[in-house]
């Protein structure tokens, strides 16, 4: 639990690991919400790479190893692969009813 016990939560909805393996170039995926539940999203970097996490609005989050960010839900975001490293290892966590 080192990454959810200092999280302030009361249900968690979901929680998964995304592995991007390395590519020849950077690809975008669609922007997205993680879920159609109002919910926040917690986004743990597991090791530092090239790729990021962008939002429409054009803010980006840089993949840093032990990074967590913590965004509303409804904001859609997207991923970006990463080419310098091997994998790219994200936690990505939805919580509901945040306090």
């Amino acid at each position: 639990m080192p990454v959810l016990g200092k999280l302030n939560f009361n249900y968690l909805h979901r929680a998964k690991l995304n592995l991007y393996t390395k590519q020849d170039k950077q690809i975008k995926t669609d922007y997205h919400t993680d879920c159609n539940i109002k919910h926040t999203v917690a986004l743990f970097s597991l090791n530092t790479n090239n790729g990021y996490t962008e939002f429409e609005d054009g803010k980006k989050i840089k993949s840093e190893e032990n990074n967590l960010v913590i965004f509303p839900g409804h904001l859609k975001h997207r991923s970006i692969n990463q080419t310098d490293e091997n994998v790219k290892l994200n936690l990505n966590i939805n919580l509901k009813d945040v306090i």
